[in-house]
Formats: structure tokens, sequence, C-alpha cells
């Protein structure tokens, strides 16, 4: 049997951190009532994610663009300082405060509409 289906494992990593061992719990019983032990196991190997982990999660989950743009942003952050150029990298320390700061703002929003 392949496994759980990335949507299963996706849905419960939306799951808030303190719902999630209930939530995975219910899923490898699940598993194990269709006669897959291989998912069944597997899903019981996922960890509860840490709250910080979870805030992330979501936002890759609802908004992977935001999470790309961010790589980017370090990717041209780590760039500037190997080159030492000061004035860009102020720049993008800017760029980077704001940013997180919306980043933060969106994944609260996310957070709040989570069931």
């Amino acid at each position: 049997m392949p496994g759980p289906s990335p949507e299963l494992v996706q849905q419960l990593y939306r799951t808030p951190p303190e719902r999630f061992v209930a939530a995975r719990d219910a899923a490898v019983a699940e598993a194990r009532r269709a006669g897959d032990p291989t998912t069944a196991r597997q899903l019981a190997r996922l960890r509860r994610p840490t709250v910080a982990a979870w805030l992330v999660n979501l936002l890759a989950i609802h908004r992977p663009e935001l999470v790309a743009d961010l790589v980017q942003l370090a990717d041209a952050l780590r760039t500037a300082q190997r080159e030492l150029r000061g004035p860009r990298l102020r720049e993008l320390s800017a760029q980077r405060r704001a940013v997180v700061g919306d980043q933060g703002a969106e994944v609260r929003k996310l957070a709040a509409a989570e069931p």
C-alpha cells in the first residue's frame, strides 16, 4: 500500500497542535480499520508540530507564494552579505522586516480561520 495521501498529511498539519494527536490517532485507527497497516504505521510516526511550526505550515499550505518570496529575499541577503555590499544589505534588511511583518499578520489571520 502506498502510505498516507499527501492531502491527509496536509490536513493533519493544518490541525492546531492541541488537536493534532487526536486527529492523527483517528487517522491511524481508520487506516487500521481499512486494513492498511503500512499507512497506520507511517501516520503514527507523524509528530505534533510546535506552535511555530504549525504557523509556518499554515503559511506554506495556504500562501506558498509568500514563503517563496521570503526564500528569494534570503538568497538576495546571502549574496549581498557574501559580497559585502553594505547599502544593498541595509535595503534588503528593511525589506525582510516588512515581509516578515506582513507574513506575521497573514499567518495570524490564517490561524484564526482554522477550525
